[in-house]
């Protein structure tokens, strides 16, 4: 026995939860793509700054 109404049961079909996944997993896949993106970014601009920074002490 479920909580929902027969009409609220009918209303809610099986393609209708499984795209309701889809968009929820893809918000979740989205977000980890901008903070890998973030991170390598972060990672890059420390490491141009680290080498410039090497590079004029080398030429002193």
């Amino acid at each position: 026995m479920t909580d929902q109404t027969p009409d609220a049961a009918a209303d809610e079909s099986p393609g209708q939860s499984a795209a309701a996944d889809v968009r929820e997993h893809g918000c979740v896949a989205h977000g980890l793509v901008w903070l890998i993106a973030g991170t390598a970014l972060v990672v890059l601009m420390a490491g141009v700054t680290l080498a410039c920074f090497w590079l004029s002490r080398l030429g002193n």
